[in-house]
């Protein structure tokens, strides 16, 4: 289908209504997708809050396992009750874990590693019972006791670790998810907003060449007709549009300049023939009264005869001059009646660009929500951010209470040794914290090497949602510029209004000049009646004049 068969606001309504799909596409899809990434940071804040409370549940766990050797050890109270303290806190941190987990195989593993808490607990309680002296822990049933809590531990120990690595490696595939949906977002929007630009100036382009081109066309051709070249060809009469009723209405004028013209100059050779033969009377007339009174009196009463005949053709000339006037009248206003009706379509224009600079306001206002909804994802992951920094503190905190442990660990197997025999319990203790110590060691260097990939992985998705954010900011100046083309559009079938009611002004003038000619006609109708009237007088005074010389020229002869 061709841009001439449309109308102009259809196709103003289909370009700037495509243009309007495709950016509320976009930033329909920047609402999703920035939900969805929020959704993904949620569950990282998840992931590592979980983390976090399983971190703390082992250093309370550590901290309870010290206290209770030391206890055992030097027999103190205060050491039994730090170390039920620890064990209480680790149970309702477990306790919350559970609460926080719903993957069903890590609630399982949660569950798990809370009952073989409870185990070890039991075996602690047992091993309480001997006492804290260094002789009571040399029995075999003290050993025996001792390495069964032992067992508990390692046994407890490896399901903890193997829950904690579990809830880092799903915090950093989950980072990872996040980053790969925010960098497909700002490709897709990037696309989207390219194609949407070239469009836009693509239609842009041949939307405003289909207006221009006719319009400039049909100028020219007005200002020819105006000069009164009547030859000029109207452009685009075969067209659809308001073009193409504005070529029709001018091609009326045209065909209006053509039949006044043809009217004037029948008008000027009736009116030369009128003088020729009136001039040739006046010489019939000279002759006759140069022959005689009867040649004068024989040519009065021919000339008679021919202004009644003349006079019958000027009142015939007038009567059809008054029914062509009459025509171009009608036609006239049939002219002033298409020019309406060109006015009222650049009205209906007119409001057909209003609605659409309404619909950009709208998407522009999408836009703004897109962009606030980018503002609250990325303040979130600034907060994953500082979690994590939180996180990465407090693993050094734990490196330097291991480094501190081992340094005592140290210290006490020294002190065991120079106390010989009656230092043998004590020295497996410090053993055991040595051991402890170590494992925490390794345990927080891994922690901190996951705490850093995670922080990298944050500072990546803080950068994509600011790419986000920027692509949002260049649609919503995309929008004003397409508000500021839908506003030009307007202002421009403003103008095509306002040439259309001048128009409109000249087809009156010509109805009201068609109306002087029709009273001309009808004065001249008048005039050769009142001729007609004026010879069939003087025929009947020449006939008069004639009976009176014969009478005068029967007396002379009879005299």
């Amino acid at each position: 289908m061709s841009l001439g068969n449309l109308k102009i606001a259809a196709r103003l309504m289909v370009g700037f209504g495509l243009l309007v799909v495709l950016i509320a596409s976009l930033s329909g899809y920047a609402v999703h997708s920035g939900r969805a990434n929020l959704e993904s940071v949620g569950n990282v804040f998840s992931f590592l809050d979980n983390g976090a409370l399983m971190e703390r549940i082992d250093k309370r766990m550590f901290s309870g396992r010290m206290q209770l050797w030391i206890a055992l050890a030097t027999g103190e109270p205060t050491y039994w009750e730090k170390s039920d303290a620890d064990f209480a806190r680790s149970r309702e941190n477990l306790k919350k874990l559970i609460e926080n987990t719903s993957h069903p195989e890590r609630r399982a593993k949660a569950e798990a590693v809370s009952r073989d808490f409870e185990e070890y607990l039991v075996k602690v309680a047992k091993l309480r019972t001997i006492g804290g002296k260094n002789p009571a822990l040399e029995t075999p049933e003290a050993k025996a006791l001792a390495a069964d809590v032992m067992s508990a531990r390692v046994k407890l120990d490896e399901k903890a670790e193997s829950l904690t690595t579990e809830y880092r490696q799903a915090g950093t595939e989950q980072g990872e998810v996040a980053v790969k949906s925010i960098n497909r977002g700002i490709d897709l929007s990037i696309l989207v907003g390219a194609i949407s630009v070239v469009i836009g100036m693509v239609l842009a382009f041949f939307i405003s060449r289909s207006i221009t081109n006719p319009v400039n066309a049909m100028t020219r051709a007005m200002g020819v007709l105006a000069g009164g070249d009547t030859s000029v060809e109207i452009p685009a009469t075969g067209q659809k549009d308001e073009i193409g009723e504005m070529a029709h209405a001018v091609q009326v004028f045209k065909d209006n300049a053509i039949r006044v013209k043809a009217m004037q100059k029948e008008q000027e050779d009736a009116k030369a023939r009128a003088e020729a033969e009136r001039k040739q009377a006046m010489l019939n007339m000279a002759d006759s009264f140069e022959s005689a009174v009867m040649g004068l009196v024989k040519g009065v009463s021919a000339q008679a005869s021919e202004m009644q005949a003349t006079s019958q053709s000027m009142s015939a000339g007038a009567q059809q001059t008054s029914a062509q006037a009459a025509t171009v009248a009608a036609a006239a206003q049939e002219a002033t009646a298409n020019v309406q009706t060109v006015a009222a379509a650049a009205e209906e224009l007119s409001s057909s660009i209003s609605e659409i600079s309404r619909q950009v306001a709208e998407a522009a206002q999408v836009s703004a929500t897109a962009s606030e909804e980018t503002a609250r994802t990325n303040a979130m992951v600034q907060g994953l951010a500082h979690a994590a920094d939180k996180i990465g503190e407090v693993v050094s905190l734990i490196n330097d209470i291991a480094a501190q442990t081992n340094l005592l660990a140290l210290n006490a197997t020294i002190e065991a040794a120079r106390a010989g025999d009656a230092g043998k319990g004590f020295a497996v203790v410090a053993n055991e914290v040595k051991n402890l110590a170590n494992q925490t060691a390794r345990a927080t260097e891994e922690i901190s090497s996951q705490v850093g990939s995670v922080q990298e992985e944050t500072r990546r998705a803080v950068d994509a949602i600011r790419n986000i954010a920027t692509v949002i900011e260049q649609v919503q100046q995309i929008s004003s510029g397409i508000a500021s083309a839908v506003e030009e559009q307007g202002a421009a079938t403003a103008e095509i209004a306002r040439n259309v009611q001048e128009a409109a002004k000249g087809t009156q003038d010509v109805s009201a000049n068609v109306q002087g000619i029709t009273q001309t006609a009808s004065e001249t109708g008048a005039a050769s009646q009142q001729v007609l009237a004026a010879s069939g007088e003087l025929a009947r005074n020449s006939e008069t004049l004639r009976a009176e010389v014969d009478k005068f020229l029967d007396g002379v002869r009879a005299g």
